[in-house]
């Protein structure tokens, strides 16, 4: 009995974890805060509310994040973290987790490469992760597209007394959900699907800062007119309209821009109208600027 005590004992001595953690293989220590009712388990095929948060020094203190990801629709890569410790996970738990850097850093969660931050794979973090809602695709999906009406009225309420303020809402048209201002007609050729485009810009936040823009043939954006997933929908839209040579302005609520993530580099922030200001460039015009130049 004697020797069991002493062996019980030493297994402690050596556990890697604080109190109340369990060893869940892989160097991570789970330690359940709150026991969820839900009864449906987040998955690849489920959608859910997860709220994280993370500390780089693997204390209780100096947490670096705090995300929302809604859904949690991503295919869970194998081996990662939501593949091997969050698939089991209800609505209503809330975890802390210890764990080496290396098994969070495939996780959708993780923003040390947005935040700049540099951290060893071997170094120990915390994260906290509360489930706070898990639904079926169609729950999600009527609930997101009420969410989406309700935001894109109201921000077309607010664009509407911000052309009243500027003193432009007589010159404001209203086209497939953006609105716009011509400021030069084109004189080329109408743009039609499968056109090749030159498409200059500059945009800007509602308050006027300039948030990007494309001046020169480095900047410029080359795209064909009708093909997916080249430009935000809120700028084809808004040179499906035009002619070649031409110049607009269009002012777009946020489902018709950077959406509910933002831009990819971070400048433009979740739900957040926009407006820009297009020129369709002519493409036989730019060729004989280039070779003029490289003379």
């Amino acid at each position: 009995m004697r020797k069991l005590f002493f062996f019980a004992l030493l297994l402690s001595a050596c556990s890697q974890f604080p109190d109340g953690f369990e060893d869940q293989g892989d160097g991570v220590g789970k330690k359940l805060l709150a026991f969820g009712d839900g009864e449906v388990a987040v998955g690849a095929s489920t959608f859910a509310l997860v709220v994280t948060s993370a500390s780089r020094d693997g204390k209780n203190e100096d947490y670096w994040t705090m995300s929302e990801i809604f859904p949690l629709d991503q295919p869970f890569l194998p081996g990662s973290f939501e593949d091997k410790f969050l698939r089991s996970t209800v609505s209503g738990d809330s975890i802390q987790w210890i764990m080496p850097y290396n098994v969070f850093k495939s996780s959708i969660f993780n923003e040390y490469e947005v935040d700049g931050y540099q951290i060893a794979d071997t170094a120990t973090i915390r994260v906290m992760t509360s489930v706070r809602q898990v639904m079926d695709s169609q729950t999600y999906f009527e609930s997101r597209e009420k969410a989406i009406r309700e935001r894109r009225m109201e921000e077309q309420q607010y664009l509407a007394k911000e052309f009243e303020r500027r003193g432009i809402a007589t010159e404001m048209k209203e086209y497939l959900g953006t609105w716009q201002r011509e400021l030069r007609p084109g004189e080329g050729s109408e743009v039609v699907a499968g056109m090749d485009l030159i498409l200059g810009f500059h945009g800007y936040f509602l308050n006027d800062s300039l948030f990007d823009a494309a001046t020169d043939s480095a900047s410029w954006i080359y795209f064909q007119y009708g093909k997916p997933d080249q430009v935000i929908r809120g700028l084809e839209i808004g040179v499906s309209n035009m002619r070649i040579g031409g110049k607009k302005e269009i002012w777009l609520t946020s489902d018709l821009a950077f959406g509910e993530r933002g831009s990819g580099k971070g400048i433009v922030p979740p739900n957040t109208p926009v407006r820009f200001e297009i020129e369709l460039l002519d493409p036989e015009k730019v060729i004989k600027q280039r070779s003029i130049s490289h003379d």
